[in-house]
């Protein structure tokens, strides 16, 4: 009886044992997946673009322009939805101002959708040089107006293209341009160079 009770127990140990190395050779599979995934080389243009942007991933500031008062503007990038999601947060807290610009892949093509503090959302494409296949050879991006909503509510300021340059690891400048009704020319531009902070 005690030798056939240790058959028992040793077959159920062998048992678990087995099902505990099949576990831990699966998630070394999906791990491995994972990394395959998220080292994979950028295939086309956009790709490139989209992994150079997400490396800003963390928080920014500058200084402000004499129309926001000399504040600080904080901006902070943070990834969702498996990394496929790049979104920026801009802020300017002496003046309780949020505004939100999300970034992502649309096929070939690399896409922002800008929630404006003036109330519509503006949609830009990026105007891509198809020879840039590597995250080294992205050194700016230049996104153009394709549409955009609520327009009607609020024509009179809609933002019309941006331009990203990267500096280097700690430095980068934003340009925004957008169409202005209520200034003489027409337009206004807005030049922003964050520092990263975290």
């Amino acid at each position: 009886m005690a030798e056939r009770g240790q058959k028992s127990n040793s077959a159920r140990l062998t048992s678990v044992t087995g099902w505990l190395l099949v576990y831990a050779l699966a998630m070394t599979v999906c791990a491995s997946a994972a990394d395959t995934k998220s080292s994979a080389a950028p295939s086309n243009a956009a790709e490139a673009a989209f992994a150079r942007l997400k490396r800003l991933s963390g928080e920014w500031e500058a200084k402000a322009p004499k129309s926001y008062g000399n504040a600080v503007i904080r901006l902070s990038y943070r990834l969702i939805s498996d990394d496929s999601v790049l979104i920026e947060t801009f802020k300017i807290e002496e003046q309780d101002l949020e505004m939100v610009t999300v970034y992502h892949l649309d096929g070939q093509q690399l896409a922002l959708t800008h929630y404006c503090a003036v109330n519509n959302q503006v949609r830009m494409l990026a105007q891509l040089n198809g020879n840039h296949k590597s995250v080294a050879e992205v050194h700016s991006i230049q996104f153009a107006f394709r549409d955009g909503s609520n327009l009607e509510h609020s024509h009179k300021q809609v933002m019309r293209d941006l331009g990203v340059a990267f500096e280097d690891e700690k430095h980068f400048v934003q340009t925004w341009r957008w169409r202005d009704e209520t200034t003489p020319t027409g337009e206004d531009l807005a030049v922003y160079r964050y520092t990263r902070v975290k």
